[in-house]
């Protein structure tokens, strides 16, 4: 685990980067038009964090001042080894399966198609998280004022509160373009930004 410490940049594992800044973003009046989802506390499970993702990376943030948790997914991690699409015996194959069909034959026409038009192995992958980015921050778990939202205009989960006088924000969005989850945080008062960051993976059993 690391201590990032204000002023500093971290630079984390898979493209995931903190930006620190001496202070809060200025986001200007919100646009009666824009479309945010909004709450007054942070998520206690998976299906209440705010999502975020560009198709390739996936970030769900639950928001939490103490210990931020923001569980990642990449495109790339899947349950299994290799594993081959393409069966070459299926050209041979498809007008047998379709006559199966036709005739009312299902099973066998599953078992055929199983057999032979399924990719190598026949189980399928199974699209899996990366893992978990902690972000803790010591003395957070007193805290007020504690509103987190996604705007959906802008893509960008923001997180805001105070403790001891300061007012903390996160935002987290995700750069298609870049190909990058970035977090940046800031405090409205100097030297006021200090955390442990932690990234722990799954172990799967297949």
């Amino acid at each position: 685990m690391n201590k990032i410490e204000n002023g500093t940049v971290l630079a984390a594992v898979l493209s995931v980067f903190v930006f620190l800044t001496p202070a809060i973003a200025q986001t200007g009046t919100p646009n009666p038009d824009t479309t945010v989802l909004w709450y007054k506390q942070p998520a206690k499970v998976w299906s209440d964090a705010m999502p975020l993702g560009n198709g390739r990376l996936g970030a769900m943030i639950f928001g939490i001042p103490e210990k931020e948790r923001i569980l990642l997914d990449e495109e790339t991690v899947w349950t299994g080894g290799p594993y081959n699409p393409t069966n070459t015996q299926g050209a041979k194959h498809i007008d047998e399966v379709r006559r199966y069909v036709f005739d009312g034959d299902y099973a066998r026409a599953h078992r055929e198609f199983s057999r032979y038009l399924m990719g190598y192995p026949v189980e399928q992958q199974k699209y899996q998280p990366l893992g978990n980015l902690w972000l803790t921050f010591e003395g957070h778990n007193d805290y007020s004022d504690y509103r987190r939202d996604l705007n959906l205009d802008t893509a960008i989960a923001t997180v805001t509160y105070k403790v001891n006088g300061a007012t903390f924000t996160r935002q987290t969005f995700v750069s298609s373009v870049d190909q990058v989850i970035v977090i940046r945080i800031t405090a409205d008062v100097p030297s006021q930004v200090s955390f442990y960051a932690q990234m722990t993976g799954y172990r799967n059993g297949s």
